[in-house]
C-alpha cells in the first residue's frame, strides 16, 4: 500500500460513501439561476425499493426517443430541479435527527436537502444520509475496499463488491491500512482538519446505526481510508491505463523531444483547458501538474506486457477481471449505462446537470 494519501482524496472517499452529496440549506445563495439534474439509479437505497423508487429512470429514459431533438422544454420535463433548497420539487417532508442545528427536508424525490448551523453540522448530515440512505452498498463496499488499500496482487475490490464477495481483513491488514492517520497528521492543519471532518462523518453514520439499533459495526476511519482506496480503483490516481498512456508518453519524448512530447501529452490530457466554456463566474483553485514527480518511470513504447499474478486462466479471470469486466462493475455501482460499444467511453457518470 502507498504510504502516502492526498487529503483531497480522503474527502473523495466521503463523497464515495454519500454518493449523492446533500444540498446546501436554502438561506445559501446558489451561483446557478438555471440548474438541473437526474439520477436514473434514484436517491433510494433500501432493498426491496420503494414504490416510485424508479421514477428519474422512466425521466431519463424519455429522453432515449427524442434524440438528438431535445429541446429546452424537454429538459425541464425529464430533469429535475437542482436548485439550493426544495425549488419546485416539492412537497418536502422533515425528517427527524438528533442532531440540534441540522434539518433534512426530502423533497418529491427523496433528495435530502440539508440545512446546519456550521460545517460540522453539513458533514454530520452527511453522515447521517449516507448510513439511510446507501448502507446497503456502504456494508458490500467497506471490507471488501481493503484489498484496494493494501494493493492485493490479483484481487479487485471492485470485483469483489460487485460479485457479493467478502474479504475479510486480517490485523495486519487494518493496521496497515490504520497508518493514514499519521499521514494526516504529519500533513498539518489542513490534515488535522481533514481527520477532524472525518471523524465527525463518521458521528453521522453510527448514530444513525444506534438510533435505528441496526445489527451493524460501528464505521471506523479505516473504513473511510478503504473507502477512498477504492475510489481510486477506478477514478483518478489510479484508473488503470497508466502503463499504456506511460508507455504513449516514451513515444511521444523519443520522437518530438522530452520538452515537446510532454507538452502534447498534458495537452491531450486536458488536465486543465482555458478554452473550455464555464457556467460558473470566477476562478478556483484547482491541483497541478508537478513539475517534478518522483517514482512515476517513464515506460519505453512497447516495452510493457501485462503478466497475469495467479497462474490458473479461470482463477485469474475469477479474482482479476479484465478491463471491460471492471468498466462493467464501476457502471454497476455508480448507476451508470456501459460504454459504447464502438469504443467510445459511457456517456454519463451518474450525474446529469446543466447550468445557467
Amino acid at each position: 500500500m502507498g504510504r502516502r494519501v492526498g487529503v483531497a482524496g480522503v474527502v473523495l472517499a466521503v463523497a464515495f460513501a454519500l454518493a449523492v452529496v446533500p444540498a446546501a440549506g436554502a438561506a445559501s445563495k446558489d451561483p446557478a439561476r438555471t440548474a438541473r439534474n437526474i439520477i436514473p439509479s434514484g436517491q433510494h437505497g433500501a432493498v426491496p425499493p420503494p414504490a416510485g423508487a424508479d421514477t428519474q429512470a422512466k425521466m431519463y429514459d424519455g429522453l432515449t426517443p427524442l434524440f438528438d431533438q431535445i429541446s429546452n422544454d424537454d429538459l425541464f420535463t425529464y430533469f429535475k430541479s437542482e436548485r439550493f433548497g426544495i425549488d419546485t420539487d416539492g412537497p418536502a417532508t422533515t425528517e427527524a435527527v438528533p442532531r440540534p442545528g441540522v434539518t433534512i427536508e426530502r423533497d418529491a424525490y427523496d433528495v435530502p436537502h440539508v440545512t446546519g448551523l456550521t460545517h460540522d453540522d453539513g458533514i454530520w448530515a452527511a453522515g447521517w444520509i449516507a448510513a439511510e440512505d446507501r448502507r446497503l452498498l456502504g456494508e458490500q463496499a467497506r471490507y471488501n475496499a481493503r484489498v484496494a488499500a493494501i494493493d492485493a496482487p490479483g484481487l479487485s475490490g471492485i470485483a469483489l463488491i460487485a460479485s457479493l464477495k467478502t474479504f475479510e481483513p486480517s490485523a495486519q491488514t487494518e493496521a496497515e491500512v490504520a497508518k493514514q492517520t499519521q499521514v494526516l497528521e504529519a500533513a498539518g492543519r489542513q490534515g488535522r482538519a481533514v481527520l477532524h471532518d472525518i471523524d465527525v462523518f463518521l458521528s453521522g453514520i453510527n448514530d444513525y446505526i444506534a438510533a435505528h439499533s441496526l445489527a451493524m459495526e460501528p464505521w471506523t476511519r479505516n473504513d473511510i481510508y478503504a473507502l477512498n482506496a477504492l475510489k481510486g480503483q477506478f477514478v483518478g490516481q489510479g484508473g488503470g491505463d497508466e502503463a499504456r498512456r506511460s508507455q504513449f508518453l516514451g513515444g511521444l519524448r523519443q520522437r518530438l523531444g522530452a520538452r515537446k512530447g510532454t507538452s502534447i501529452f498534458n495537452d491531450l490530457r486536458q488536465f486543465k483547458n482555458p478554452e473550455l466554456p464555464t457556467t460558473v463566474d470566477g476562478r478556483f483553485p484547482y491541483g497541478s501538474i508537478p513539475k517534478r514527480a518522483p517514482g512515476s518511470v517513464v515506460l519505453d513504447p512497447d516495452s510493457f506486457q501485462r503478466t497475469p499474478a495467479v497462474a490458473d486462466p479461470e482463477l485469474a479471470r475469477r479474482v482479476a477481471p479484465d478491463d471491460a469486466e471492471l468498466g462493467a462493475a464501476a457502471d454497476q455501482l455508480e448507476g451508470r449505462r456501459p460504454a459504447d460499444p464502438a469504443g467510445g467511453a459511457g456517456q454519463d457518470d451518474g450525474w446529469h446537470r446543466f447550468e445557467s
